[in-house]
């Protein structure tokens, strides 16, 4: 199990409260260099946005705390996979929120993932209509579509998003 409480955690959470943007980059990189880029989102980004989340919840922290870490966490794990972006792939994945989730994160980490493990992974961000997941998937030859759902629990508009997708694709493409 994941522990969320743990000091590099607690210096992230001290970082964005202080919108020290600097500071939670270079503990990121500490955090890499520990553990390795799989630890990094194991064991940092994954609990560090659990964490987040739940002090957005109860009021400890205000929604420009939580654009503000998920605009600076974004762009770490991103950064390794266009390393990976020059890899010869026949396996494409597509990495998206559906429509309505803006929460990015988890779509982030599993983009970088599957960058990492060689696929020609393409990240198109938060809250995108079914139509244009389907879209980019179909265009560019896609395996795979991974989505990420997490915030809010009860989108009402959810269930169609993702009956609406499959629709669109071949009978040979995965959606995770």
């Amino acid at each position: 199990k994941v522990m969320v409480d743990t000091p590099v955690i607690r210096d992230c959470i001290k970082a964005v409260r202080a919108f020290d943007g600097e500071k939670l980059n270079i503990l990121l990189h500490r955090a890499t260099v520990d553990s390795g880029f799989n630890g990094l989102l194991r064991n940092v980004i994954a609990p560090l946005a659990q964490k987040l989340g739940d002090l957005w919840s109860a009021g400890s922290l205000k929604i420009e705390h939580e654009h503000f870490a998920t605009s600076a966490i974004r762009a770490f794990p991103l950064n390794p996979a266009r390393q990976y972006a020059g890899v010869t792939s026949n396996s494409t994945v597509v990495v998206a929120t559906p429509q309505g989730q803006l929460h990015e994160l988890g779509a982030v980490m599993a983009a970088s993932l599957a960058a990492e493990q060689g696929w020609h992974s393409i990240y198109l961000g938060p809250s995108l209509p079914a139509a244009e997941i389907a879209g980019v998937a179909v265009q560019n030859g896609a395996r795979a579509i991974i989505l990420s759902i997490i915030y809010p629990e009860d989108d009402p508009n959810l269930e169609r998003e993702l009956r609406e997708i499959p629709r669109y694709l071949s009978p040979g493409v995965s959606i995770l």
